[in-house]
């Protein structure tokens, strides 16, 4: 997480007993880290049982594996090829050659982002997956802590991909219906633990970088 560029404060935050980290009693009264939580569990405890609700739960895997398979119909469509992995060839022969590693990597990307945000988050951003791939490419530079000197083109693209993601969850709920059950309740609960966008920002790419 602070190779994410998560605050300490923050930090402290999200492994907080959140019937001390949620004074607000508005906040309280929705949240389900007071309301659903008697083991009263800190927010990145109750976050995995989320992902087995999200992810194991037979119907909300399926509407996820439903979605991922018409974009994956979307992207495999001769007409929708991507310019970011076709390789330039021979005019008139009626074939188009693709570098198959950029072909996979944009292929998931695009896919699995479309899924969980739907695409209103590449309507805000129509760089996210350019920034988040380049990002990707270079990213274990972060994780082994590599100077900042050696590894400014990976933080830089991070950072651009943390942006774009903090200004699609900014927008008001229903500009982004399409958010994922998951994704709508880390970032409720990540609110009213009173964590700044930015770093509920850094918490969401984790999620998709993982």
């Amino acid at each position: 997480m602070h190779a994410f560029g998560i605050s300490p404060t923050s930090l402290d935050l999200v492994f907080a007993d959140p019937q001390i980290a949620i004074s607000d009693q508005g906040k309280r009264d929705k949240s389900l880290l007071i309301m659903e939580n008697p083991q009263r569990k800190c927010y990145m405890n109750l976050e995995r049982d989320w992902f087995k609700t999200q992810l194991l739960a037979p119907e909300r895997l399926q509407r996820l594996q439903d979605s991922y398979t018409i974009f994956l119909k979307d992207c495999l469509s001769w007409e929708n090829l991507s310019q970011t992995y076709i390789v330039p060839s021979q005019a008139g022969t009626g074939c188009k050659t693709i570098s198959l590693k950029l072909f996979a990597r944009h292929t998931v990307s695009y896919c699995g982002t479309s899924t969980f945000f739907g695409n209103k988050l590449l309507q805000v951003d129509p760089g996210f997956l350019r920034n988040y791939q380049e990002f990707e490419e270079g990213s274990w530079k972060i994780f082994y802590r590599l100077p900042m000197f050696l590894a400014r083109s990976s933080h830089a693209a991070k950072a651009r991909a943390i942006a774009g993601l903090e200004r699609y969850l900014s927008l008001p709920a229903q500009e982004r219906s399409e958010l994922s059950w998951l994704f709508q309740t880390m970032n409720a609960e990540l609110h009213h633990l009173s964590v700044p966008p930015r770093d509920v920002a850094g918490i969401v790419m984790i999620i998709i970088w993982a």
